[in-house]
């Protein structure tokens, strides 16, 4: 009885913290001009990154989510295909915003990557002859 207990309080703890994640976004979306969800997601990543609430407790959640993500795509499929007259007329325009965005973040992503690894690489480097010296030295 304690680990179905134990069981359903991760399930309700990690749903809770997400939900409360979301609805700090509906409230703060009155005074950012972003999306509540988009907030909500932030927020949460912000209390993951820093630590305020641990990873593991929101695990679970995340789990299911990512277990079922295609069939919360499902609505969002068929409201394009609703609205697809008014999507054809502004076909090529959004064809074209979607291949420009994507080209702009493959570049910034592989820029920020390479300027990443070339960082790390001479820390790494530095270090190394830094232990290289005090070897000699001994």
């Amino acid at each position: 009885m304690k680990k179905y207990l134990n069981f359903i309080w991760r399930y309700t703890r990690a749903f809770a913290l997400i939900y409360l994640c979301l609805y700090i976004g509906k409230f703060s979306s009155n005074f950012i001009a972003l999306p509540d969800s988009i907030i909500g997601m932030m927020v949460l990543f912000f209390m993951l990154v820093f630590r305020i609430i641990p990873e593991h407790w929101v695990a679970p959640a995340c789990d299911v989510l990512m277990r079922y993500m295609v069939l919360l795509f499902i609505p969002i499929c068929v409201g394009v295909m609703v609205n697809y007259p008014a999507i054809e007329s502004a076909l090529l325009p959004l064809s074209i915003a979607c291949i420009i965005s994507s080209i702009l973040i493959m570049i910034i992503v592989g820029n920020g990557i390479q300027w990443y690894e070339r960082h790390t690489l001479i820390l790494r480097l530095r270090k190394w002859q830094g232990i290289r010296k005090e070897k000699k030295q001994s």
